[in-house]
């Protein structure tokens, strides 16, 4: 089945829609993805097998039914344990599921996995004592980024639909850069953080954002629009609205194509009726 090298999560949504292709296909899809390329990225640490496959024969009406996703694993499911990538924390059980996977489930997205993660989700390499390394698809010698990284390895490996992730210093768009694929960091109170770990307080809280890892933009809005608070407001021109571009950024571009890939970025954007400031 072809369906996850073809598609990112809109299109499959389509093809459910037009009953091309069932929820059951795509969660054994996943399943056998997963298994076929573990050994060169090492992305899930946890796998939900039988629940999966019960869901996938019945799964919940909603924007996002039948699609087979993963979640990170600081992320709450009732019952299962949150490790953090580390043997020296004592493991986290939920008595529920946080906010962010209920809302996911209520949408009738089907959680088949979790993901890898740096230890306490602190670094921007996806690599702990528990579970070991996790690397990029594109390249199985560099890193996959962090902390979100075993989202973004499964999601650029076509092993999910989607993936969500959490970021505070850049550990949903790191990964994201990382592996090929669309990181979206949200306001800091977009998503709901109840249920997550790590619980962050005071100034700092607002530091850290809940949010999709996708392999579209347009994926990125379908899945932000179920787990923010508020919806996105409809499409509007980028018109008279500002771009802001850093005048003194005191790290230097070491690689031709970063530079290239900015002055592209900027440059569209402008085309499109931005103002840069």
């Amino acid at each position: 089945m072809n369906e996850f090298e073809e598609q990112d999560a809109t299109g499959l949504l389509e093809l459910l829609k037009k009953k091309k292709v069932k929820p059951l296909d795509l969660v054994n899809t996943a399943f056998e993805t997963i298994e076929k390329t573990h050994n060169q990225i090492n992305a899930a640490v946890q796998l939900f097998k039988d629940d999966a496959l019960t869901l996938a024969r019945r799964p919940a009406r909603g924007p996002l039914s039948g699609l087979p996703i993963s979640v990170k694993e600081t992320f709450g499911i009732k019952g299962q344990a949150i490790t953090a990538g580390s043997k020296r924390m004592v493991p986290i059980v939920p008595g529920e599921d946080s906010t962010i996977v209920s809302k996911l489930k209520k949408a009738g997205a089907i959680i088949v996995s979790r993901s890898n993660i740096p230890e306490f989700a602190m670094s921007h390499e996806s690599e702990n004592l528990i579970w070991g390394r996790t690397s990029s698809p594109l390249n199985r010698e560099r890193t996959s980024g962090g902390s979100s990284g075993g989202e973004a390895a499964l999601v650029a490996a076509r092993c999910v639909a989607f993936g969500v992730g959490s970021d505070i210093g850049g550990s949903i768009r790191y990964p994201a850069q990382c592996c090929g694929i669309v990181g979206f960091k949200p306001a800091s109170g977009a998503v709901e953080k109840t249920g997550t770990f790590p619980t962050v307080e005071t100034y700092t809280g607002n530091w850290l954002a809940l949010g999709p890892i996708t392999r579209s933009v347009r994926d990125a809005r379908l899945v932000y629009n179920v787990i923010a608070e508020r919806k996105l407001q409809p499409r509007k021109s980028a018109a008279g609205r500002r771009l802001l571009v850093p005048s003194q950024f005191h790290m230097s571009i070491r690689h031709s194509s970063i530079f290239n890939s900015l002055k592209a970025a900027k440059h569209q954007l402008f085309q499109r009726g931005m103002a840069i400031e």
